[in-house]
């Protein structure tokens, strides 16, 4: 028969005095109170219907906020030192950048790593009809109230929105940019010099000839 015992969280001094054993109580109790950690994002944003069913956000929708699921990254210890792995913690909301109707969006993708904080009391019930209300339940400091706040560790972006000391700089995967600074808009190299009062869509010249030759290159 297969040996299921598990090692508690007791080390071999942790009830050698009375002093080692209140020490190792409040330990415990201490242990309970999550406050934030790094997780794994193993399941990309879903909505949940009432039924319990998880339907896939499109990557980008501007949607209300769903769900993901987490892997908690830091294993538990027992007091020989033995890890054990945390399970999947299962529906929990994550942050966006948004005030009103505007939004940016850039959901969690499956194996981003980013920090989760626990709230101190179940938000269930504030998450479900936004607006005041009482813990949907006595649980404190619970990972099921976890809420994902972003990226922590990452490789080099393939896209991005960056703020920079001259403006800012937009760049997608496909190496398409747009570039603002004093000069004005530079997309994908076209310059929209500032001040121009010109519509591109109705722009004219004048003292044109018509022929078959080309025309000049851009002013």
């Amino acid at each position: 028969m297969a040996d299921n015992f598990r090692q508690g969280a007791q080390d071999p001094g942790s009830n050698t005095t009375q002093y080692n054993s209140l020490i190792f109580t409040i330990q415990r109790e201490i242990a309970k109170t999550y406050v934030g950690m790094p997780v794994r994002v193993v399941t990309a944003p879903y909505t949940m219907s009432q039924d319990g069913t998880k339907t896939p956000i499109t990557p980008g929708t501007a949607g209300p906020i769903g769900f993901i699921d987490v892997l908690p990254m830091v294993n538990q210890i027992d007091g020989q030192g033995n890890p054990t792995q945390h399970e999947t913690v299962q529906q929990i909301t994550y942050h966006r950048y948004q005030s009103g109707s505007g939004a940016f969006i850039s959901d969690p993708v499956v194996g981003d790593i980013g920090h989760m904080v626990v709230p101190n009391h179940d938000t269930s019930v504030v998450l479900a009809t936004s607006d005041l209300a009482n813990p949907g339940s006595y649980r404190k400091n619970d990972m099921a109230d976890g809420v994902y706040l972003g990226t922590i560790r990452s490789g080099n972006p393939a896209q991005s929105f960056a703020w920079t000391s001259d403006g800012f700089h937009i760049q997608d995967k496909n190496g398409n940019t747009i570039i603002g600074n004093a000069a004005g808009i530079t997309i994908n190299g076209w310059l929209f010099p500032r001040g121009k009062t010109d519509n591109i869509n109705t722009h004219v010249h004048t003292g044109v000839t018509a022929g078959a030759a080309d025309t000049g290159p851009p002013a």
